[in-house]
């Protein structure tokens, strides 16, 4: 096995038997360009298994933060659409004049008194944040 290791540049951190037997069952290999990664390998006989021993080791790993985004939605799945429909009828979305063109109409809905303030009453805008990665 060790000319294996070597073969590929690996190294085994485990130097003594890690089995009651004497045989060394338990691993732990890191290239050989990455040997500081694992420090302060230990084999300890525990109560946990009666045959095999504790095998424990110290990682020198960077913990990098995972990167998050915030963003803003509205829950419309929780909108009581009865609710809904009986404010919007009363808007001032459908107690507009016949003579209003298409550019008034959306200028209307677009302001406070239109579908924004609707949705804000109905499904507010949250905000979430959310990690990637």
């Amino acid at each position: 096995m060790v000319s294996l290791l070597s073969r590929y540049n690996l190294i085994q951190h485990v130097h003594q038997a890690t089995h009651t037997a004497g045989n060394l069952l338990d691993l732990v290999i890191t290239a050989d360009s990455d040997n500081q990664l694992v420090t302060d390998t230990t084999v300890t006989q525990t109560c946990l298994s009666t045959d095999h021993y504790l095998v424990s080791c110290q990682l020198q790993l960077a913990v990098e933060q995972p990167s998050v985004t915030s963003f803003s939605y509205r829950d419309t799945k929780k909108i009581s659409l009865a609710s809904f429909r009986a404010d919007l009828v009363q808007s001032k979305l459908f107690q507009c004049s016949d003579d209003m063109d298409a550019n008034a109409y959306a200028e209307l809905m677009n302001n406070e008194l239109g579908l924004s303030l609707l949705m804000d009453r109905h499904a507010p805008i949250k905000q979430k944040v959310k990690r990637r990665g």
